[in-house]
């Protein structure tokens, strides 16, 4: 008769029973089945890890400039984006991309609506500026305007 160690996931003998061969043969094909079953759960995490960084691997950083345009450009380092608007239409969503923003004071005129999965970095802190541009701007007193006008939003 065996004995099984749950938290070890090992065999052991009961006290006082002798194995059979029978039995020390049924012993070892159960120790190489949960081998087999250990390398498998291993096999698979490392696919998925393995998936899962792979998506991530074709990520790009684009670039938005004070000096850029959005007619001519194309978002690489030497021709970039003039505004956050147009590079966010232009990057795909969950792709793991990155809008690098330069220094500077950046004028939107509307909402800016960044996809999901895409980050946005700036220069620092008092080095890149967003301002809505006038015609965004919010008037209480004018029904042409909503409280729910914001220039940047997470979608």
């Amino acid at each position: 008769m065996i004995k099984i160690d749950r938290k070890q996931r090992r065999f052991l003998p009961v006290p006082g029973k002798v194995l059979s061969k029978k039995t020390k043969k049924e012993t070892e094909v159960n120790k190489t089945k949960m081998k087999l079953n250990n390398l498998k759960k291993k096999m698979w995490f490392c696919l998925i890890v393995a998936l899962f960084l792979f998506q991530y691997s074709f990520a790009t950083t684009y670039y938005v400039s004070t000096t850029g345009n959005d007619a001519s450009g194309d978002g690489n380092a030497s021709n970039p984006w003039k505004t956050l608007m147009y590079a966010v239409t232009k990057v795909a969503a969950n792709q793991g991309h990155t809008i690098q923003v330069g220094a500077g004071t950046f004028v939107e005129s509307g909402l800016v609506e960044v996809p999901l999965g895409v980050s946005i970095t700036g220069a620092g802190i008092d080095m890149t500026i967003f301002k809505a541009a006038s015609s965004f701007y919010y008037h209480p007193a004018d029904p042409g305007y909503a409280t729910d006008k914001f220039l940047i939003s997470l979608s």
